[in-house]
């Protein structure tokens, strides 16, 4: 099993909520001041390009959510991925 980057996984979670929201990756880089071309790497679907905080914090307030919101899978599934390997080892 294949496990997704912290960056797959902000990037999922930034998109999710761009739909959910109807608007789009264009309206996100005109709000936040982020070259479409930076943006779109950082959005990309297979191997998106690192976040910095900053850029993070700006998409967060942008979407009116918190960084801690759109990175809240990362951290549920880093948990998961710990509890695994601690029972594995336990085994």
């Amino acid at each position: 099993m294949a496990i997704a980057t912290i960056s797959t996984r902000v990037s999922q979670s930034i998109k999710k909520l761009l739909k959910q929201r109807g608007v789009t990756q264009e309206w996100l880089s005109t709000t936040t001041g982020i070259p479409m071309r930076t943006l779109s790497r950082r959005l990309h679907d297979v191997n998106p390009s690192p976040m910095s905080l900053d850029e993070l914090d700006i998409i967060a307030r942008s979407l009116n959510t918190s960084m801690a919101q759109l990175i809240e899978g990362v951290i549920a599934a880093s948990e998961l991925n710990a509890e695994h390997g601690r029972k594995k080892a336990a085994a």
